[in-house]
Parts: C-alpha cells; sequence; structure tokens
C-alpha cells in the first residue's frame, strides 16, 4: 500500500491479479496516509452544490455520502466500515427514515454469516428452508438493556412494541363502514411429517411459550428490597364506543384459551385419534428460604374487579362456572360423568 497519497478520485487498479487476467479493478481512492487530517469523505451531490462546506468531520474510515438536493448539507445518507461493522446511517429530519423498497412481491432477506436468517414478504408462504439435514437458523430480536446506575436510578430496558395497523375510518357518503382492525397473528412452526414409507416418527409442533422477566435480585451487602416478577397480561379488545346518534356501544372481545384438538385418525386402517389437549392454570410455585413463601392463589373475577372464585393455599373448593368444572390443590379434580372440566393446579402437581 503506498505511503505518500499522490491523487485521489478514480484510478484503474492492477493489484487483484487473483481475480482477473489483467488485475484490472476501478477504484476510488481518497487521501488518508500520514499525519495530516484528511475528511476520507466521498460526496455524491448536484454540480450546483460543489465546494461545499459539507459540515462533517475527518473520518477515520472512508465515508461515501449521498445528499439530497432540497437541503443537502443537513439531509443525506451515508455508509462506511467501522473496521468492525458495515453502517448505514440516514441523516437530516428529526425522524428521518430508512426505506427499502422491492419491486412487486419481491423479498427482503436479511443474511447473518452469509446463511439466509430473516425473509420479509407479503406473501402468505414462501420457500425458505435450510440445507439439506440443517435445522433453521435461529433469529434473536432483543431490545437494549437499561443503563447501570452511576449519579441516578438505573435505566429501564428498552420497551418492544409489536402493533398492527388501525382499520380506515368509515364515510359517511354511502353510510360505508369502518375498516377491521389488522390481526396479530403468532403461530410456531408445525412438526415435520414422516416420508411415505419407513418407520420414522413425525416430529412434534414449535413450542411457544410467554414468560415475564425475572425480578431483579438483591446482591452483596445490599439491604434494598428484591424485585417482584413481571406481570404477564393478555387483554381482549375494548368494544367500540358509541357516538351522539347510536344507542349499544360495541361487546368486549372475547378472550379464549383453547387447547389443540387431537389428530384426526386414519378411518380406513381403523387408526384411533389422538387426545385432545390438556389445559391447565398453574399458579406459581413457593420460593424456598429460612421459611418458604405462601403458594400463589388463584382467582377468577368479574369485570367489575369482584372475585367469583377464589381460593386460598391447599383449600379444595370447586365452583361451576357456566360449563366449566374448577378446582384446586389436591388429588380430588374429579368431574361430573360426561361433563368438560378444567383441571387447576396451585402446588407444580397434577
Amino acid at each position: 500500500m503506498p505511503s505518500n497519497p499522490t491523487f485521489a478520485g478514480w484510478r484503474r487498479g492492477t493489484g487483484d491479479e487473483t481475480h482477473s487476467s489483467t488485475g484490472d479493478v476501478l477504484e476510488i481512492l481518497v487521501p488518508g496516509e500520514l499525519t495530516a487530517t484528511h475528511s476520507r469523505q466521498v460526496h455524491i451531490t448536484q454540480a450546483g452544490d460543489h465546494n461545499t462546506d459539507w459540515a462533517l468531520a475527518a473520518q477515520a474510515n472512508p465515508l461515501l455520502v449521498v445528499h439530497s438536493t432540497t437541503t443537502p448539507i443537513t439531509t443525506y445518507m451515508s455508509f462506511a466500515h467501522n473496521a468492525t461493522d458495515g453502517v448505514i446511517t440516514s441523516s437530516g429530519a428529526t425522524n428521518s427514515g430508512l426505506t427499502l423498497t422491492t419491486t412487486g412481491t419481491g423479498q427482503i432477506t436479511l443474511q447473518m454469516g452469509g446463511t439466509d436468517t430473516l425473509n420479509i414478504h407479503d406473501a402468505a408462504a414462501v420457500a425458505f428452508a435450510g440445507a439439506t439435514d440443517v435445522a433453521g437458523h435461529a433469529l434473536y430480536m432483543q431490545t437494549e438493556d437499561g443503563g447501570v446506575a452511576c449519579a441516578g436510578t438505573a435505566g429501564a430496558g428498552g420497551l418492544w412494541n409489536i402493533q398492527t395497523g388501525d382499520g380506515g375510518i368509515g364515510a359517511v357518503t354511502g353510510n360505508r363502514a369502518g375498516g377491521a382492525g389488522g390481526a396479530l397473528d403468532l403461530v410456531s412452526g408445525t412438526g415435520g411429517a414422516t416420508a411415505s414409507s419407513g418407520s420414522g416418527a413425525a416430529a412434534n409442533g414449535g413450542a411457544m411459550t410467554l414468560t415475564g422477566g425475572v425480578g431483579g435480585a438483591v446482591t452483596g451487602t445490599s439491604t434494598g428490597a428484591p424485585g417482584v416478577g413481571a406481570v404477564v397480561t393478555i387483554v381482549a379488545g375494548t368494544g367500540g364506543a358509541t357516538a351522539v346518534a347510536c344507542d349499544t356501544a360495541g361487546a368486549g372481545g372475547e378472550l379464549i384459551l383453547q387447547a389443540g384438538p387431537g389428530g384426526a385418525g386414519t378411518a380406513s386402517s381403523s387408526c384411533t385419534g389422538g387426545a385432545g389437549g390438556t389445559l391447565t392454570l398453574r399458579t406459581g410455585t413457593v420460593g424456598c428460604g429460612a421459611s418458604n413463601g405462601a403458594i400463589g392463589r388463584l382467582r377468577f373475577l368479574d369485570g367489575a374487579g369482584t372475585a367469583l372464585f377464589s381460593a386460598a393455599a391447599g383449600s379444595e373448593p370447586s365452583a361451576l362456572l357456566g360449563t366449566v368444572w374448577a378446582y384446586q390443590g389436591g388429588a380430588c379434580a374429579v368431574a361430573p360423568a360426561g361433563s368438560a372440566f378444567l383441571v387447576i393446579v396451585d402446588d407444580g402437581s397434577v
């Protein structure tokens, strides 16, 4: 590599003989060697903005900058590599965004380590699979951890909000109804089927777990209180409000917890259908210590917060809630013959 840059700009390089019979490559060179301060920047802008003071500090690595035509000094895109990561930056407006556009139903694929990891598309299904005999690659999406306390209180971890679009507003003309809000669908993967012959078993469907964060621990000689485990709340939607000329407002959304149905048997070969999945509601186990904590309680509340059913640890009350029998604790979970029933345990046993 030359140590004394005598030129900058476009240059025909001849150093890549490994990949070209002549070694020809087209290079864009920026001064940067020796002790002098160099900008190490390449700017793409309209001709009328030449010789502008771009107000960008000298860079440690070459920087490619693409400017807008309206306010070129402050609104631009930049591309660089900081010797660790590639960096793409959109600068300018207070909320300067970044748009990736494909043609038609073209997909956006993100690779990690040269392997397809995430595919973003608008089709119901696409061919997106790992190589033969290789599991699909995992994807981890995490918000930033809170900052450690120094002069003040430690910061909270970053919020992660996933939200679908609102329904469109209806029109007065023609009495056009409003559009439905976008659905949110969380689906784990289907287990792989067996081959058409042989004795290999089919695989289980992918598990799905919603877990609240663990409460912070007390460390060292601190006398502060430990944190409480995070609340996990699943809430159905609020009913729509009425206008002045309307009468009854919309009902609140229904919340359904349902175990999976059993798989269908093949009648022609006298195969037995699979059992329906069990639905279990379980309160938290006790924390062990010099004296153990109390076993978690089970409560059913109505919309006003009034308890319809509540049981202390170790008791065995039962209540008929519609067509569902609910039990807590012990081994007395026996429903009347023919009744649908729900088994609820508070101590980790079934």
